[in-house]
């Protein structure tokens, strides 16, 4: 049986070229641990950027944290590398010029004969 209550929230700052700065902290308490080790109380924060892996737009972000409270032996720090694939919805206008940006990489590509 878990006795854990996780709260977290979620700030975020956008800057150029798809990077952006995040604060994602996850508050813990152990409701039945004694009065020493009951709460972990992370701060920090981290940064993501907004990207395209070929033509699938991910989200990448790397986050650290030290726990400013943590039950004794437990660790004072934690990190979290997160990659995200986003499947955003396209108007049928982004659509057809997707296809046609692609259909004109395409015919570049090709070999000319002569």
């Amino acid at each position: 049986m878990l006795h854990f209550s996780p709260s977290s929230c979620l700030a975020g700052q956008s800057l150029k070229k798809g990077w952006f700065v995040t604060w994602q902290p996850t508050l813990t308490a152990d409701r039945e641990a004694t009065n020493g080790g009951r709460w972990v109380v992370p701060f920090g924060g981290g940064v993501g950027r907004i990207m395209k892996l070929g033509f699938q737009p991910v989200s990448l972000t790397a986050q650290f944290y030290g726990n400013a409270v943590h039950p004794p032996g437990a660790s004072p720090w934690g990190m979290r590398l997160q990659i995200a694939f986003l499947f955003p919805k396209l108007s049928k206008e982004m659509e057809q010029m997707m296809l046609e940006k692609k259909l004109d990489q395409l015919q570049q590509e090709q070999p000319k004969k002569n």
